[in-house]
């Protein structure tokens, strides 16, 4: 609304705003400051998930170029070769158990200790496990716990930075859709959908066979796949019921839009009715 009034001869403009411009204003106030306090994780786990995206190419480069120029070679798990690591920050001993591998090369054989370890063997004595031998270097070789390593860690990084962007993006779009069910999805079920499914794919490529991480895997997997379930069941439930709920509303809404328009079509055929009662009222 505006209001021009005259003071000594000098048109002074009066603005009075409406309420929907106030709340425009606040909101939009709101939203620059969601923004500013959220632009710092933005860019910390925007960086993470590029990392990740930089791991999962050189997985596949890698995997490529050693598929290409490296000899195909089947390795026997002869023994475990024990390593011991001091952790200073936690003052305590980590061991590490590296897979021996027996393997022959151009009528040679060797026997050599994988660059990859875990906390338990990877891999149980004798089995037999396919290894690519690096033709200038016979000694030098990668398994597939080393592919796997860079692929498992690359996608960790990858949805872990990814759910991070989604926690810390819901309240700006909390903000900015206000009446919106969608943000809650964002912000609460997708996140934990993404990154329990992935466990779940995760821990069904590690079940190969002959590995001595196959139980564990295997235990990974089934919890993780019915947690995926239960959280996918839940947000699709969700999803009807708020669906169900803006149907049952509109409706409503309708159902009232429609009276109005009957009480208005009543008052212009009887509007003698209504000029009776405006008498009544001044009265």
């Amino acid at each position: 609304m505006v209001k021009v009034t005259n003071i000594n001869s000098q048109e002074v403009t009066v603005v009075e705003d409406s309420q929907e411009a106030i709340d425009k204003r606040s909101r939009k106030n709101k939203l620059r400051k969601a923004i500013r306090n959220a632009i710092v994780a933005w860019i910390i786990f925007g960086l993470l998930f590029c990392g990740g995206i930089v791991f999962l190419i050189y997985s596949g480069v890698r995997k490529e170029f050693r598929h290409n120029n490296w000899v195909k070679t089947e390795a026997v798990v002869v023994s475990q070769e024990v390593q011991e690591k001091y952790d200073e920050e936690n003052n305590k001993t980590e061991t590490f158990y590296h897979a021996v591998f027996k393997y022959e090369f151009d009528g040679i054989e060797y026997s050599v200790a994988d660059k990859t370890g875990g906390s338990s063997p990877i891999y149980k004595l004798g089995d037999t496990v396919t290894i690519y031998v690096n033709p200038s270097n016979p000694e030098e070789f990668e398994s597939q716990a080393t592919t796997q390593f860079f692929f498992i860690f690359g996608s960790l990084m990858l949805v872990i930075s990814f759910c991070a962007l989604c926690f810390t993006t819901a309240p700006v779009l909390d903000v900015a859709y206000p009446k919106a069910d969608w943000t809650d999805y964002v912000g609460r079920y997708l996140p934990f959908a993404i990154f329990v499914w992935s466990v779940t794919i995760v821990s069904a490529i590690m079940m190969k066979a002959h590995s001595a991480w196959n139980i564990n895997a295997l235990i990974v997997f089934i919890v993780a796949l019915i947690l995926s379930v239960f959280i996918s069941i839940v947000m699709i439930k969700s999803i009807v019921e708020n669906t169900n709920r803006r149907k049952r509303i509109a409706q409503k809404v309708a159902e009232i839009d429609e009276r109005l328009k009957k009480l208005e079509e009543f008052k212009e055929r009887n509007p003698e009715l209504f000029k009776q009662q405006s008498k009544y009222k001044k009265r």
